[in-house]
């Protein structure tokens, strides 16, 4: 199904553009916030207060660690949103939190140094920071949160430090410009879809140190080589055999590669997550192994290219989208084995609108009395019955039984009148 992208509309600035060093006097405009004419910010306790808001448009900020006797400790969501003319912010030690898309739409931002008293990067920090290229204390750092890097560009070889354990789910979401990324032997979590959408990265490289995780060929690995965590989706190899150790693909292992033609999958997996495939643009056909009992959602959604999928006879569940939008997909056999079809998982696609429809020259090619058929009859899907529908052949053997019936009682009727006709 088409992605929804996410819109922010930052504040316009008509102010002059300047450097600035945060540390003058402040100019208090009520009791419970006051201006330096620069920022704003909100006492939060005994001494302490928080930035809420930058009121100029600026080139470089140098938060210190007091203002007008109060400790600055906290950065509110989104206080510095839509600063488009800051190139380098230094944010002091004395900072104990900073909330949500502090940074957000800051395209000219190219370096900053961080708190090392933060171990957080927050959701959506560094969204659309299309500058970024240096982060000082990145080391300190244990947590990439949600969308935390979003739609960045950032370095061609990019270094996630030693330091960083966890790496949440899009926190590199459409990233642009990384084609090698190294990780840390201290990563200890990648949540799924991590680097989604990250269409220049190629490869992967994982610290020997890394008791988690693997790169074989560029390819990310659990460590034992088992599961296949991430394809790059700049990778531009036309075709792959997964390897033989591997029993299982991760959420969206696949997702967005714009090169592979072809996946070859073995008997030895054994699981294939949510999304796997989705999004494989270039991606013509796939032998799905009889070791697979369950497509999931959105599996191949989005594949405009597919046109050849042969599904196995132990194959019992299709998940929900889970040929969504594969355009090119006119005809599929569905086994006998298959008893449950979710909805939109066959025959449909969404238009510009995201109104959702249906191919009109879609087929089923099923066995009636089948999962399938039930389907193509519950969504109005054509259906190619194979047996030569045996619903029609029972159709018929009922109409032949009642017109042997029909014709036993006008016999019988006939020679009654016939009886009663001579007794007369």
């Amino acid at each position: 199904m088409k992605r929804f992208f996410r819109l922010l509309i930052a504040a316009a600035f008509t102010l002059s553009v300047f450097s600035v060093n945060i540390n003058a006097a402040a100019e208090e405009s009520n009791d419970n916030t006051f201006s330096d004419n620069i920022l704003t910010y909100e006492k939060i306790g005994e001494g302490n207060v928080k930035i809420i808001q930058c009121e100029k448009m600026v080139t470089s900020l140098n938060i210190s660690d007091k203002i007008d006797g109060y400790n600055i400790v906290s950065i509110e969501d989104g206080a510095f949103s839509g600063m488009e003319s800051l190139e380098e912010v230094t944010i002091n030690d004395n900072i104990e939190s900073i909330g949500q898309g502090v940074f957000f739409g800051c395209t000219s931002l190219k370096k900053i140094r961080w708190p090392s008293t933060v171990d957080t990067i927050p959701s959506n920090t560094f969204s659309y920071c299309s500058s970024l290229s240096e982060i000082e204390n990145f080391d300190k750092v244990k947590t990439i949160s949600e969308y935390a890097f979003e739609y960045c560009n950032l370095p061609g070889d990019f270094t996630i430090p030693e330091g960083v354990e966890e790496i949440k789910s899009f926190g590199f979401y459409y990233c642009q410009g990384i084609e090698n990324i190294s990780l840390p032997g201290s990563l200890t979590n990648i949540d799924y879809l991590a680097f989604m959408g990250s269409g220049d990265l190629k490869s992967f490289d994982v610290s020997a140190n890394n008791k988690n995780y693997s790169a074989d060929n560029g390819i990310l690995y659990n460590k034992e080589g088992t599961v296949l965590i991430s394809y790059p989706a700049g990778k531009s190899e036309g075709s792959f055999t997964v390897p033989d150790n591997v029993s299982s693909l991760y959420y969206g292992a696949f997702f967005g590669n714009s090169y592979l033609t072809e996946i070859n999958l073995t008997e030895n997996i054994n699981s294939l997550d949510t999304a796997v495939f989705a999004s494989c643009t270039a991606l013509e056909k796939i032998d799905i192994p009889e070791s697979i009992l369950y497509l999931p959602d959105s599996i191949f959604s989005d594949c405009t290219s597919l046109w050849n999928v042969k599904l196995p006879d132990s194959l019992q569940t299709i998940g929900p989208n889970a040929f969504f939008g594969c355009d090119k997909l006119k005809s599929i056999d569905i086994p006998d084995s298959v008893t449950n079809i979710d909805e939109y998982a066959l025959g449909y696609y969404d238009d510009e609108e995201q109104n959702i429809l249906t191919y009109d020259d879609f087929v089923i090619n099923a066995n009636s009395d089948t999962g399938a058929a039930d389907y193509a009859d519950e969504y109005d899907i054509e259906i190619n019955y194979l047996d030569g529908n045996n619903n029609m052949t029972k159709i018929l053997i009922v109409l032949g039984i009642g017109i042997v019936v029909i014709s036993a009682v006008i016999i019988i009727f006939v020679k009654l009148k016939k009886n009663k006709d001579k007794n007369e």
